[in-house]
């Protein structure tokens, strides 16, 4: 969350002043911008802890020359961020493929969620899932360098809630399967679409939306598309959904289609120029 200040007419700077009552210090420059705000959060000020009362006092720069400190305010961070951990039927289970996925529980308000994987070695793998609110994660597609399969691993899982994160907390074991991703019926549909997408034109950027979705969702073009086709295919590489497009936003309807992962293949012509993979819950 934002601070804002009072703007100063001619003011080309401003700079924060926050303190505790027992005397600790962080100052930060907003340089040459014009900007008269401030987050706590996103690292700017080192230190900051969460449910703690801070005060805060500003000062601006006009013709080159610093104003004074004046009037101080007090400000409260939040309360700890809320635990999140896999949800119950991911926690202990034995991946059915490297592609397979793993969702946290959901913590309200978060827009980020942090992975944790660890050997009982104490090997670790970091993954941030960043800024898409994304509560879910796979093993394979060369996420985390160094997964092997037949393994057990540690996962844990934390949240980011107003540009701070929380902690880790619950640790969920989770065992790879015994052969690797690409030996699976959705690896080598992957594999297999991604071949037929490097032989044809150029790639069409597209966004899928809401994903993971329960129903509806929408494909989003980043450009005007003509004799355009939309194509859906199962892990197995069918084709379930085939359809026109010439809008630059397209709904489907997913409600009939079984829990799973989904492939999107959109064509312009007889070339594939767009692959995406969407999940239905």
């Amino acid at each position: 969350q934002y601070l804002f200040c009072d703007a100063v007419s001619g003011a080309t700077n401003y700079e924060w002043e926050i303190s505790e009552n027992g005397g600790g210090y962080f100052i930060e420059y907003q340089k040459g911008n014009h900007a008269k705000y401030i987050s706590l959060a996103y690292g700017v000020f080192n230190g900051i802890e969460m449910a703690t009362t801070y005060n805060v006092r500003v000062r601006a720069m006009v013709g080159g020359l610093w104003g004074n400190y004046s009037t101080s305010c007090q400000i409260t961070t939040p309360a700890d961020v809320p635990d999140t951990k896999l949800r119950v039927q991911d926690c202990g289970i034995t991946l059915s493929s490297m592609g397979q996925y793993l969702f946290c529980d959901a913590v309200s308000g978060a827009t980020n969620y942090e992975w944790e994987i660890s050997e009982d070695g104490g090997t670790y793998f970091i993954e941030h899932q960043k800024g898409n609110n994304s509560r879910y994660i796979s093993l394979g597609y060369g996420v985390f360098d160094g997964v092997e399969t037949g393994t057990t691993y540690n996962v844990r899982v934390r949240a980011m809630v107003g540009g701070l994160w929380g902690d880790y907390n619950v640790v969920c074991p989770v065992t790879t399967p015994g052969s690797s991703a690409m030996g699976s019926s959705e690896g080598y549909a992957l594999k297999s679409l991604d071949i037929e997408l490097n032989k044809g034109s150029e790639n069409l950027d597209i966004v899928l939306y809401p994903n993971p979705s329960s129903g509806i969702f929408y494909v989003k073009f980043t450009e005007k598309i003509e004799n355009g086709e939309i194509e859906i295919l199962n892990v197995a590489g069918q084709l379930i959904y085939k359809e026109k497009v010439s809008s630059m936003h397209h709904e489907v309807d997913a409600s009939r289609f079984t829990k799973g992962v989904y492939f999107v293949k959109i064509l312009r012509g007889n070339s594939a120029s767009s692959l995406k993979k969407i999940i239905v819950e």
